[in-house]
């Protein structure tokens, strides 16, 4: 009979003891930098400052230098200044333009008649800052030009005789193009050749962060 007592008491507590345990389990201590992390997890990662990054904004002076070689000899040399902000992914702006050109007038037939061309040069810019301090650039550079058809060099050109041999050429050079620049830097965005001429058209551009 003891030993029957003996045996329903040992079996008694090992039925008590997971529920003790559970109770030690729920009873448990957190620290304060576990709450702290549980409190993180249910707000979700902190982008703050990746924010704060994208939407910040930087103004930059760019300076863009169109240039034609004959060969080695500089045969001109085009600069042009453009004043823009920076921004990141998040908030970028619109592009910034420069237009100055003319509308020179060609005589397009034997009659006479003329027909008034645009001449000049555009600038299109779009600045991106990216991390370290640099900044993603996209240019579009679109220039035309009027040619003389005997030298083949660029001529102030006005309406002259009716023949159309003697009317100017007009000459286009247009180029979409990306650099990613450091304030300070010069870098050589674009460089092509002029296929009745053979004259070097390079395209330099400048970038100085605005203090």
């Amino acid at each position: 009979m003891k030993s029957l007592r003996i045996l329903l008491a040992v079996l008694a507590a090992l039925i008590a003891f997971p529920s003790i345990h559970a109770q030690s389990a729920e009873t448990k201590v957190t620290t304060p930098d576990q709450t702290k992390e549980k409190e993180k997890d249910k707000q979700g990662p902190d982008y703050s400052a990746t924010i704060g990054e994208k939407l910040a904004q930087v103004p930059l002076k760019i300076q863009v230098v169109i240039t034609e070689f004959d060969g080695t000899q500089k045969i001109s040399s085009l600069p042009y200044t453009l004043h823009t902000i920076a921004t990141g992914f998040q908030n970028r702006r619109g592009r910034d333009e420069l237009r100055f050109g003319v509308r020179v007038p060609i005589v397009t037939d034997s009659s006479g008649k003329i027909s008034y061309e645009n001449v000049g040069t555009n600038v299109d810019c779009t600045a991106i800052m990216l991390s370290d301090a640099q900044y993603s650039m996209e240019f579009i550079v679109d220039r035309t030009s009027v040619v003389s058809p005997s030298t083949g060099k660029e001529v102030d050109w006005k309406a002259g005789q009716a023949n159309v041999s003697t009317q100017p050429m007009l000459r286009q050079f247009r180029d979409q193009f990306v650099v990613v620049m450091r304030d300070g830097q010069t870098t050589e965005g674009v460089s092509a050749a002029d296929p009745a001429t053979g004259h070097l058209l390079k395209v330099e551009v400048t970038l100085t962060v605005v203090k």
